[in-house]
């Protein structure tokens, strides 16, 4: 009991703060089917990369404290949620049929291994397969959820969901001879979209 109570705090921190850590030799290897663990996990590292000001926002938004989400509340939840399905379905068909990692899985274990690792990617570091059997086209779609990370005022590293979207949202805007990016109905400020560049 001591040992079990030690390992679920240890990786509860290292889920939530992004770090990957484990005391497992194996990492996560050993509990790749098991739900429970790949969920609690896979939440934590979620809500540790989507950032304080997200929290806070949803929560004055529930309290009714606010009319409205912030826009960067928006954009962190909508770039997240965009990265999260991408990784989940990019790993679930590259690897569907890979020998060496998740051949003999059902259906439903290969998405949760997949999912778990489209969210631990994004700098967890957290593993359930061996990462050295993975195809390279999956462990290039890897480095760019890596490259990718987190929102502002999280755990998480990498360039930022927020950073990512202000970038396309600009690109887009230029695409169509716009001036001044806007994003649901709100013009972003030159000096943001700058930053961003």
């Amino acid at each position: 009991l001591p040992q079990a109570l030690f390992d679920g705090i240890f990786h509860a921190v290292s889920a939530f703060n992004n770090a990957g850590f484990s005391t497992f030799s194996l990492n996560l290897i050993e509990y790749q089917q098991d739900w429970l663990i790949n969920l609690t996990i896979g939440l934590l590292v979620f809500c540790g990369g989507i950032g304080f000001i997200v929290f806070r926002d949803l929560l004055d938004r529930a309290a009714g404290m606010k009319p409205r989400l912030l826009p960067h509340t928006k954009l962190a939840l909508s770039v997240s949620g965009i990265l999260f399905l991408s990784g989940m379905l990019g790993m679930f068909f590259l690897e569907a049929h890979n020998p060496q990692t998740v051949r003999n899985q059902t259906t439903g274990d290969l998405l949760m291994v997949s999912a778990f690792h489209s969210v631990s990617a994004r700098t967890a570091g957290f593993n359930s397969v061996d990462l050295s059997q993975f195809r390279p086209s999956t462990l290039y779609m890897l480095i760019l959820l890596m490259l990718i990370g987190g929102s502002p005022g999280g755990m998480a590293g990498g360039l930022k969901t927020t950073t990512i979207a202000l970038l396309a949202i600009l690109a887009w805007s230029r695409l169509r001879g716009q001036e001044v990016a806007s994003v649901w109905g709100r013009s972003l400020r030159k000096e943001t979209t700058d930053r961003a560049v």
